[in-house]
């Protein structure tokens, strides 16, 4: 048994099991996801997820196409956990580099209720928040992303796949704030374009 804290790849069932477990909203992202998970002292810990956009809207405003930046999509710790979050976050963009070279940049979102502290913590760029947007509830209680709700039934990921998708007529619809926008850049010239976006970070007093 390996002491102290582990991150080693998992299939989607585990990463579903620990998105359930610990994480504030229990559905699993949809389309391709790159799947870590976390163990402290031999105890599996936590999930990771990174997921790719299903469009080039991710990283437009830094000249990204869509298979050059992707999202860290979820974090999910067990409550008590000893290891600290940043350094959870460091090791898994280090796996993420090297099974997808080709990533130049990474995007995480924030909850507007909270501020981020750990992408702070961890080095990832403030680039201020997104615009309000709609949340849907289907009628099994899955809540869903505005970009994955189609009036068709149907949306178009990656790869140019169609998977089914719930209809807003079919949904509850409540509306949700902006969220605070974190980049992590992976080299030297997405560096440049991401601080040339950047603003000040939300403190707790802020917050």
């Amino acid at each position: 048994m390996k002491r102290g804290l582990v991150l080693d790849w998992i299939g989607y069932q585990e990463a579903k099991a620990g998105i359930r477990a610990w994480y504030h909203r229990p559905e699993m992202p949809v389309g391709k996801l790159v799947k870590i998970g976390v163990w402290e002292n031999g105890e599996f810990a936590g999930v990771v997820l990174f997921g790719m956009s299903a469009s080039d809207a991710l990283g437009r405003r830094w000249g990204l196409g869509t298979f050059e930046v992707c999202e860290l999509a979820r974090l999910a710790l067990r409550p008590g956990h000893r290891c600290q979050v940043s350094r959870v976050i460091r090791v898994a963009v280090l796996m993420l580099r090297k099974h997808c070279p080709g990533i130049r940049a990474i995007v995480t979102f924030a909850e507007a209720e909270h501020i981020g502290s750990v992408y702070q913590a961890a080095g990832w760029i403030y680039t201020g928040t997104t615009s309000p947007d709609r949340q849907y509830t289907d009628r099994a209680g899955r809540t869903w992303h505005s970009r994955m709700v189609s009036a068709t039934g149907w949306k178009k990921v990656v790869g140019g796949k169609y998977v089914r998708a719930p209809r807003p007529q079919d949904c509850t619809i409540t509306r949700i704030p902006g969220k605070h926008r974190y980049v992590l850049p992976l080299d030297p010239a997405i560096m440049d374009a991401v601080k040339a976006t950047a603003q000040p970070p939300p403190r707790a007093r802020d917050s």
